[in-house]
């Protein structure tokens, strides 16, 4: 009986697809942006639920 071996391109290969069907079944179908842009605490913003309390109370 002949046995095949495990070379690192399978191992590789095999690993790849195992993680991306564990992070389909984790997100979901389609895209999914991992990382966001961080928006700058000093950007005006005049909706009033971004607004922070003590700025509303000054303006009235």
């Amino acid at each position: 009986m002949s046995r095949k071996r495990i070379t690192l391109q399978d191992y590789l290969k095999a690993n790849r697809i195992a993680s991306r069907e564990l992070e389909k079944e984790y997100k979901g179908s389609g895209f999914k942006a991992v990382h966001k842009i961080h928006k700058s605490t000093r950007q005006y913003v005049r909706k009033a639920k971004h607004r922070h309390k003590e700025e509303d109370s000054e303006q009235e």
